[in-house]
């Protein structure tokens, strides 16, 4: 019987540096967004976040190899102290929270988040404490000798060896139970770090373009790309005689790429390559566009606000499509907070059906990808994204008959901000 405790004891330490190394490794997948998150915890003084930041998950990390390769009583109690001390941690974080004065929804949705965030913190610390302590108590402080059994005695071993081969039903159930909360533990990390790598390439992509829209407008005095004139949205691509045509100057938003490929910014590559495409998507997304545009848009979507002077974009100052036409970044009045590219995949994937209803908003948490106007490409959330302007794009067909994504109809266009 004590065998088989062992056993369980030294499986469930093992299983505990499984989700230690996984930590640790989510943690440095992002080491960026950690940073961000330990930066929130407000329970370090700022000269320790460094520190913590790195220490963490060098700290999980030694921790999780120790708990496999040993699988030892020792191992097991360190893990417990650390899932006990970040269990400290939440709470004190929790407890120590204040609900915000201001009653703005977005404030007080923001602040319910980040508690239903805490509280599952807390379950999962405290879960993964429980289990490293049983893991601890089952395990043997030391491995037990050999010794030799006495003639009279070996009778008796081989029959008590008979009687117990292996687990019992109740241990089994044990077994089983805390495998299942593991999983429970582990699956939202999983598709977390599922996500995140999807955004890494998204973000990657995002660079690129980056690179080639500044290398266009420093070759095209400063303008952004545009499909064609107001007066005649068109054009063909000479390396492939690809010709586009978009029945209204702003549905070019959706193939700003073509621009920059007859301009030579993406040597060998055509309008369907990868690096146009959402991870996972690579695959033409003009269907799910569903709004009979042509052939060849792509994942990435230019900001329609780049394609109008910023009067077009304030209705004060709004007098129809005269105010129609490309615009230079150089005017762009806040570039470290002004949208030019948006992954448009996560919106796109809430649309049911073609015939399906579009939301009127967006979950406050929905995550999605951008590239600002410094050339800076970031993941952010719809909450931290000012709305903008409710309107069309004018007489259908339209793009999109309203301020459907973050970042495309901005306020008072280049001269506003997204951020």
């Amino acid at each position: 019987m004590s065998c088989t405790k062992a056993r369980l004891g030294r499986t469930i330490v093992a299983l505990t540096g499984c989700v230690l190394l996984l930590a640790a490794g989510t943690k440095l997948w992002d080491l960026a967004a950690f940073a961000s998150a330990v930066r929130v915890w407000n329970i370090f003084p700022s000269a320790l976040l460094g520190p913590v930041t790195a220490g963490l998950p060098a700290l999980e990390l030694l921790l999780g190899i120790g708990c496999i390769v040993t699988r030892s009583r020792l191992a097991a109690i360190a893990a417990c102290t650390l899932f006990l001390t970040l269990q400290i941690g939440w709470l004190v974080l929790y407890f120590s929270g204040k609900a915000p004065e201001c009653s703005c929804f977005g404030v007080l949705d923001k602040w319910v988040r980040e508690r239903a965030g805490l509280t599952y913190d807390m379950f999962k610390s405290g879960a993964l404490a429980i289990l490293s302590l049983a893991g601890a108590i089952l395990t043997p402080s030391t491995p037990s000798m050999p010794s030799t059994p006495s003639p009279s005695a070996s009778s008796d071993i081989s029959i008590e060896a008979r009687r117990s081969p292996g687990f019992t039903i109740i241990e089994m159930m044990v077994c089983l139970t805390v495998l299942a909360l593991f999983m429970a533990i582990l699956v939202p990390t999983l598709s977390g770090l599922r996500e995140r790598a999807r955004s890494s390439k998204s973000l990657s992509h995002l660079r690129q373009h980056g690179v080639a829209m500044t290398g266009y407008t420093s070759d095209f005095k400063g303008y952004l790309p545009a499909i064609g004139t107001p007066q005649d949205p068109s054009m063909t691509l000479s390396a492939t005689g690809e010709r586009i045509d978009v029945p209204i100057f702003l549905i070019g938003a959706a193939y700003w790429n073509y621009p920059l490929l007859e301009a030579g910014y993406y040597p060998g590559k055509g309008p369907n390559d990868e690096v146009f495409f959402d991870a996972g998507k690579h695959a033409r997304i003009a269907e799910s566009i569903r709004l009979g545009s042509p052939a060849g848009a792509n994942s990435f979507m230019q900001s329609c606000s780049t394609l109008a002077q910023p009067e077009y974009w304030n209705p004060l100052t709004r007098t129809g499509s005269q105010q129609w036409g490309a615009t230079r970044l150089a005017d762009v009045t806040l570039p470290s907070r002004k949208a030019m590219l948006l992954n448009i995949t996560p919106f796109y994937d809430r649309v049911p059906s073609p015939e399906g209803v579009w939301p009127t908003q967006w979950p406050p948490s929905l995550r999605f990808v951008w590239l600002l106007a410094d050339g800076a490409s970031e993941s952010t959330i719809i909450d931290d994204v000012r709305p903008g302007m409710f309107t069309g794009d004018g007489p259908p067909p339209v793009l999109h008959p309203a301020d459907m994504m973050p970042g495309l109809h901005t306020f008072d266009g280049i001269r506003g901000h997204d951020k």
